[in-house]
């Protein structure tokens, strides 16, 4: 009971890292995106871009067994984790303060 115990713990722990990562990489992909001046549609794409690369490195970091990390690998590393409102909102705050701070006497 104890090894299942740590394991859930443990599978906690990996979930609460990849979301932290997921988190960072929300701010700073939200920073690039308004310091390189990427409007509508092209914004957008980029965050998809990023968060499949952001799941996709946490796949390589698995290695060829997700399912000795987390309980459900699909579930953690998919897209529905990835179209979280916090994550969103984050990128799109980033991207609007980073946008507007980079380009203010441009447009």
């Amino acid at each position: 009971m104890a090894s299942r115990q740590s394991s859930l713990a443990a599978n906690a722990h990996n979930a609460r890292l990849v979301q932290t990562c997921r988190t960072f990489a929300t701010v700073v992909g939200g920073a690039t995106a308004g310091i390189l001046g990427l409007r509508g549609v092209y914004g957008g794409l980029f965050y998809v871009l990023l968060m499949a690369t952001t799941s996709g490195l946490a796949v390589a970091k698995a290695g060829a067994a997700p399912s000795a990390y987390w309980n459900r690998p699909a579930a953690a590393l998919g897209v529905g984790a990835c179209l979280e409102r916090s994550l969103l909102l984050s990128y799109l705050l980033f991207w609007s303060l980073f946008f507007s701070v980079a380009h203010l006497y441009i447009y």
